[in-house]
């Protein structure tokens, strides 16, 4: 899967969240891999203009002396909304996932993680981590978080995580870049140790079992991105039975969709190509 560079500087994040010059001005979208690494500083946040769609076709011009048709209701109600959830071209000349511009945190995370396979045991359980501690947050708005769980939390690293106690889980509730939710580290503790010596391949029979299939083929628009599949319901059910907590279809959901099992970009976008490794 093609990666764009990491927006390093205010300089590159600004040029990647300005609108291309060419666009119809749209509006970021509440749509729906981390793979672990050395915590980075979240790319600060710069002055930038609305993110902007490419046009959309326009209408059919009709044949002289023929009046134009009218479109229907349906059609009048559903153009403008659709448009302003397919892909949009970027500053810097990349198309994007509508949601991917909304902020620096959610940029990053879009053309970093969102989507990538994990390579290790580890990753697996990073990846699901952050979307058990975003659960029932506003989408995307946790995104500049995501460095700080790995840089309090033992790097997320489940073989370390599952050592914290209850002290240790007090301490965390005093961290303020962290989500304050005794219920959520906890969960965290416990998922760890249900998985801790979990190599890939223990994940991999995890989703088996679930029957999760291939990823289909990217949407048109985020709003055809679903909340939670029949996949991710029995997900949800082999993940309690194997010792997990605080994951239902959603999160469940959305962690296929981080780990590229299931379609998370919109179909534009230069991060939606799927890994041929699941589609072959």
């Amino acid at each position: 899967m093609t990666t764009a560079p990491r927006p390093s500087t205010a300089t590159d994040t600004a040029t990647a969240l300005a609108p291309a010059h060419d666009a119809a001005p749209t509006v970021p979208d509440e749509a729906t891999g981390r793979t672990p690494r050395v915590p980075r500083a979240s790319p600060a946040p710069a002055s930038h203009s609305a993110p902007e769609a490419r046009p959309s076709s326009g209408a059919v011009a009709s044949a002289p002396g023929t009046p134009p048709s009218a479109p229907s209701d349906v059609e009048t109600a559903a153009a403008p909304s659709r448009a302003a959830f397919r892909a949009v071209r970027c500053g810097d000349g990349l198309d994007r996932c509508p949601w991917a511009p909304a902020t620096p945190g959610a940029l990053a995370d879009h053309d970093l993680d969102w989507g990538a396979r994990p390579t290790s045991a580890h990753g697996y359980f990073a990846a699901l981590t952050l979307e058990l501690v975003d659960s029932g947050l506003a989408r995307w708005s946790q995104s500049a978080r995501h460095d700080a769980w790995f840089l309090h939390m033992a790097g997320l690293d489940p073989a370390r995580v599952a050592l914290l106690d209850d002290d240790d889980v007090d301490d965390l509730l005093d961290v303020p870049e962290l989500i304050r939710n005794r219920s959520k580290i906890e969960a965290m503790v416990r998922n760890a140790r249900a998985c801790e010596d979990w190599e890939v391949a223990d994940w991999e029979t995890l989703l088996t079992d679930a029957e999760v299939p291939p990823p289909g083929p990217p949407p048109e628009t985020s709003r055809d991105l679903p909340d939670s599949t029949e996949a991710s319901r029995r997900l949800a059910l082999v993940l309690r039975a194997s010792g997990f907590g605080l994951v239902g279809p959603v999160t469940a959901h959305r962690w296929l969709q981080r780990i590229g099992r299931a379609p998370g970009h919109v179909r534009g976008c230069f991060r939606q190509a799927p890994d041929p490794e699941l589609t072959s």
